[in-house]
């Protein structure tokens, strides 16, 4: 009966030990699980705002491959998102080099203004933004353009008549000026002499003849 009892006793506690093995190790993998639903759950909410962005936001690989996108980014070049996928930078930028986008790869942040060319052939002025950025012995550009070529287009169409501006500004000057030069030039040859007062009595203009009438050097009456 001892015996038996052992065995018993035995039993129960290797029952209990497999019962607390099991729930460690259904513990365990429901810990797993649930990471990699959070990290899959995380991935797809970065995915919807990365192609959902105002901005054109799009990943390259080190080649310039196209790995990810927004809408925004393929509708600004005439694309549609599916089109671009695996896609060369070079196809819109045919300006970009191998060594150029090695160098954005060794970069923590780059800003550039380049030009973008559309499906249609046309030209569109941007700005960029980015980063490198490694993960698991990858690097990738992340990158963000924005369409400037209306502001650019505003920003010249007003330098245009800025400077259309100060030619007329500075011809008119010219011709007060030259205009100003002949009246001095007629009243000093005038023997009679010749001023011009304000309001308040002040001099503004004399001629030779009144310089000389009282022996003032040229210009010694201003303010009299």
């Amino acid at each position: 009966r001892e015996q038996v009892r052992q065995v018993v006793a035995l039993s129960g506690l290797l029952v209990f030990a497999l019962i607390g093995a099991s729930l460690a190790v259904y513990i365990g993998w429901r810990r797993v699980a649930a990471s990699r639903a959070d990290a899959q759950a995380d991935a797809r909410w970065h995915r919807a705002l990365l192609r959902t962005a105002s901005d054109g936001l799009h990943v390259l690989d080190h080649a310039g491959r196209v790995v990810e996108l927004s809408e925004t980014f393929s509708r600004s070049l005439g694309y549609q998102r599916e089109e671009m996928l695996g896609m060369n930078v070079s196809s819109w930028d045919p300006d970009v080099t191998t060594a150029h986008l090695d160098t954005l790869l060794q970069s923590p942040g780059f800003s550039l203004k380049r030009q973008h060319r559309h499906r249609d052939g046309h030209a569109i002025e941007v700005e960029i933004t980015g980063t490198a950025v490694e993960i698991e012995g990858s690097k990738w550009l992340f990158c963000a353009s924005r369409d400037v070529t209306e502001r650019n287009q505003t920003a010249r169409e007003l330098q245009i008549h800025r400077d259309h501006l100060e030619r007329l500004v500075a011809q008119r000057t010219a011709e007060l000026q030259a205009g100003e030069a002949r009246f001095r030039t007629f009243m000093d040859a005038t023997p009679a002499t010749t001023w011009i007062k304000d309001g308040d009595g002040r001099l503004l203009y004399a001629n030779a003849a009144w310089e000389q009438a009282f022996s003032l050097a040229p210009g010694q009456w201003a303010g009299r």
